[in-house]
């Protein structure tokens, strides 16, 4: 009798979890083609998905599942979430727009980004990648936000160039590490970050690369939050520090607790605060501080308050 009534909660719940997941007004693919064919699309009425009339207009939830391919034959803007699971291909690459509040959300492995106009306000959303990082990802975002709890490669986003003009959050990361960037020997790679950088859990850096005479450069203008996870400097060697990592916090404060941070390159790779005026460095419970390297500029005040640094290095 127990586990009878065990089996009927767990199909309650797996009902329940089904119903919850999408809600009335939402659209997905049941069919290739363009996205302005009606015929490729199923809207959710509430208790069942039925065809319609009419294509997404972009302020719904919209999934293009894993076995279709979408091509986006006129202007769209998001205002809602895209959610890919298949293929989306803009036959223009200015053809989709994500707006402000709207999220592009990359539910699948590997695949590729659509190129799209990245809005003030809006967010790119990495969910179901685990072994493979998306083509077509060096873009300028506004937030980007990594939810990957079945990562299981590290993986870099291959920014060069290019600026995020909102928040970077790491939410999760599975088993693996995400990389803002990585370059080729006697490379340069150059990523500007205009807000914060969040990590919750999971573990996160610049870069990862063992390639030899390397240059990395991130320009930070936001805080550093950090509140789990691992977040570090620097977790490639760079051919043993022949090449450098800097990271510059502009203007922002730093803030780490419950928390581990290292440093795979210790002879070339570090921190620098260089505001001109007072940045703080709080450094509170439970964290793990294998390596934190950080280098004050002339002119700036770094105040850490009762924040204890310890270790060896810079």
């Amino acid at each position: 009798m127990q586990r009878f009534t065990i089996l009927i909660l767990v199909l309650i719940l797996v009902v329940t979890t089904s119903l919850i997941s999408q809600t009335a007004g939402d659209y997905r693919t049941r069919n290739s083609g363009d996205w302005s064919n009606a015929q490729i699309w199923e809207r959710y009425n509430g208790s069942s998905w039925v065809a319609i009339g009419t294509p997404p207009t972009g302020s719904e939830t919209i999934t293009v599942l894993e076995a279709d391919s979408v091509f986006v034959n006129v202007p769209v803007s998001i205002t809602g979430t895209l959610v890919n699971q298949g293929i989306i291909n803009p036959i223009d690459s200015l053809t989709i727009t994500i707006a402000n509040s709207g999220t592009y959300q990359h539910d699948r492995d590997a695949g590729s980004v659509p190129l799209c106009i990245w809005a003030e306000g809006s967010t790119m959303l990495i969910t179901g990648v685990t072994a493979e990082a998306p083509d077509d990802r060096n873009q300028n975002y506004y937030n980007l936000t990594f939810n990957t709890p079945g990562l299981l490669s590290n993986l870099n986003m291959a920014l060069d160039e290019v600026i995020i003009g909102g928040d970077v959050r790491v939410i999760d990361t599975g088993l693996a590490r995400w990389y803002l960037t990585t370059a080729l020997a006697n490379d340069t790679s150059i990523v500007t970050v205009m807000g914060d950088i969040i990590v919750e859990n999971g573990a996160f850096s610049s870069q990862g690369t063992s390639n030899a005479l390397t240059t990395i450069i991130i320009n930070h203008y936001g805080d550093v939050i950090v509140t789990g996870g691992n977040f570090s400097v620097a977790r490639g060697s760079q051919g043993s520090g022949s090449g450098s990592t800097r990271w510059y916090l502009h203007d922002g404060d730093f803030s780490m607790s419950n928390a581990t941070t290292q440093n795979s390159n210790q002879a070339n790779a570090w921190f620098i605060f260089t505001k001109q005026g007072t940045q703080t460095l709080t450094l509170g419970e439970g964290n793990t501080l294998t390596a934190l390297p950080i280098e004050v500029s002339s002119g700036t005040t770094l105040d850490m308050g009762s924040s204890v640094l310890v270790g060896s290095g810079i």
